[in-house]
C-alpha cells in the first residue's frame, strides 16, 4: 500500500524540488519563530478512530538497525512525466510569500483519486482538497481549504504535510503540526508534532486536531522536527513513516518509522542495541549512504503491495558550495523495517522526486512538487522486474 517530504511554512524560504540530475543551487534564510496564527476555527466534531485491524498491540521490531546496503535485483523503471503537467497551480488571488502549494498525497475510494495537498498563504499552511477519475486530471474543491489551524494548541501555527487514509467510513488525516513559538525547519517548515483528524467526508467537518507523535528528546536524531511521509494499514495495526532531523536545518534529515495498535497511540522503532544518543530512544529504518548522491539526507514515501515493501525516497547532496543536488531513489524491505537500496539508485533524474506514490494494478502514480513548490506534477510508470 501507500504513502511517501508536511509542513509549517511561515514566511520561510523553502528549498528547491529538482526535476533533473543537478537543480540550480539555492539559499536558504536562517529559521524564524512563526507568529501567532490568525486563522478562524474550522468547523470541528468528536474524535472518533475506526477500530483497529488488531486488538493486540504493537511492538516495534527487536532486531539490530541495518544502515541500508545495495541489492543486486535487477529491475527496469519505465516512468515518464504527465504530458500536460502541472496537474495543479496555486490560486492567482491566494497571497502567499512565493512558494504556496506542494506536497500532495492520494488515496484511490471508490474509483476516484482523492488528493490532499498543502496550501500556504501570508499567515498560514492548510490542507487542499482535490478529485479526479484517472489520478492526472484533478478539480480543487470550491470550499478548499478544507482543514486549517484553529490557531491554538500543538498546531497553532499552521497544518500540512498530511497523510490520507480511510477506514470503513471514516475520513482520517494525519499531519504535521507546529505550535507558536517552535522553531521551525527552514526549507518548508515542520513542527514538532504529527496530529491526527478524521471526518465521514474528505471535505469534512473534520475534528480538532490530535497530537499522538511528537519529535525525540534532546540530542537524539528526530529532536529538531517529524514530518509524516507514509501511514500503511498492516495485519496487526499501522505503519508510520516519517521524516525527521536533529535540527530545523535543510534536508539533514532521515527516516525513521512508528506503529500502532489504533492510529492513535505510537511506538517508535528502537534498536535495543542503540543505547546511546543520538539512537537512545529511536532508530531511524533509512540513512544517508557514506558518500555519493544521498550522502546529504534521505526523505522517504513507502508503498506495500503485491510485490512486498517498496520505498521510493528522495535523495540529496552537497557539493563544495554547501548548494543541494536531489534525486531519487528505490529500496526494498522483507519486513517494512530493514532496507535495502537498489544497487543502480538514482532511479529517476528527469522526474521530479515524488512525495507520494500509489499503485493500482501494474501502474504507479508518483506524484510531486515543482521545484519553486508553485505548482503540483506527475508521472507515472511501470517496474519490470525478472
Amino acid at each position: 500500500m501507500n504513502t511517501k517530504c508536511f509542513v509549517i511554512f511561515m514566511g520561510i524560504v523553502l528549498a528547491a524540488c529538482s526535476a533533473s540530475a543537478e537543480s540550480p543551487p539555492s539559499t536558504h534564510p536562517e529559521s524564524t519563530t512563526p507568529p501567532e496564527a490568525t486563522i478562524p476555527p474550522t468547523e470541528v466534531v468528536e474524535t472518533e478512530i475506526p477500530p483497529s485491524p488488531s486488538a493486540s498491540p504493537t511492538e516495534p521490531p527487536a532486531t539490530p538497525t541495518e544502515i541500508p546496503t545495495d541489492t543486486p535485483q535487477p529491475l527496469q523503471f519505465n516512468f515518464t512525466g504527465y504530458e500536460n503537467n502541472p496537474i495543479l497551480q496555486k490560486e492567482d488571488s491566494v497571497a502567499c510569500n512565493f512558494y504556496c502549494i506542494w506536497d500532495s498525497d492520494v488515496v484511490l475510494v471508490d474509483d476516484e483519486f482523492h488528493m490532499f495537498y498543502t496550501v500556504a498563504t501570508e499567515d498560514s499552511t492548510s490542507i487542499g482538497y482535490a478529485v479526479s477519475t484517472d489520478g492526472l486530471t484533478f478539480t480543487k474543491h470550491e470550499t478548499n481549504p478544507i482543514f486549517q489551524t484553529d490557531g491554538e494548541g500543538f498546531d497553532a501555527v499552521g497544518v500540512g504535510n498530511m497523510l490520507p487514509l480511510v477506514k470503513g467510513d471514516t475520513w482520517m488525516l494525519f499531519y504535521n503540526a507546529a505550535a507558536a513559538g517552535e522553531k521551525v525547519r527552514d526549507d518548508s517548515g515542520g513542527g514538532l508534532s504529527i496530529g491526527l483528524t478524521t471526518a465521514p467526508d474528505p471535505t469534512g467537518p473534520w475534528t480538532t486536531g490530535q497530537q499522538v507523535l511528537m519529535a525525540g528528546g534532546n540530542g537524539e536524531w528526530d529532536s529538531g522536527f517529524i514530518i509524516p511521509t507514509s501511514v500503511i494499514v498492516t495485519e496487526d495495526g499501522y505503519h508510520m513513516y516519517y521524516t525527521a532531523g536533529q535540527v530545523a536545518t535543510l534536508y539533514e534529515q532521515m527516516c525513521g518509522m512508528a506503529t500502532s495498535p489504533d492510529g492513535i497511540t505510537w511506538t517508535k522503532y528502537d534498536d535495543p542495541n542503540t543505547t546511546e544518543a543520538p539512537f537512545a530512544e529511536s532508530d531511524p529504518v533509512l540513512q544517508p549512504s557514506p558518500t555519493g548522491w544521498d550522502s546529504h539526507g534521505v526523505n522517504c514515501t513507502v508503498l506495500r503491495s503485491d510485490t512486498g515493501w517498496e520505498m521510493f525516497y528522495d535523495g540529496s547532496r552537497a557539493d563544495t558550495q554547501g548548494s543541494l543536488f536531489r534525486k531519487t531513489g528505490y529500496a526494498s524491505s522483507p519486513d517494512g523495517v530493514h532496507w535495502s537500496k537498489y544497487l543502480k539508485n538514482p532511479i529517476l533524474v528527469e522526474i521530479n522526486s515524488p512525495t507520494s506514490a500509489i499503485k493500482i494494478g501494474t501502474t504507479y502514480y508518483l506524484y510531486s512538487h515543482s521545484w519553486d513548490l508553485t505548482a503540483l506534477t506527475a508521472a507515472t510508470g511501470t517496474i519490470d522486474r525478472p
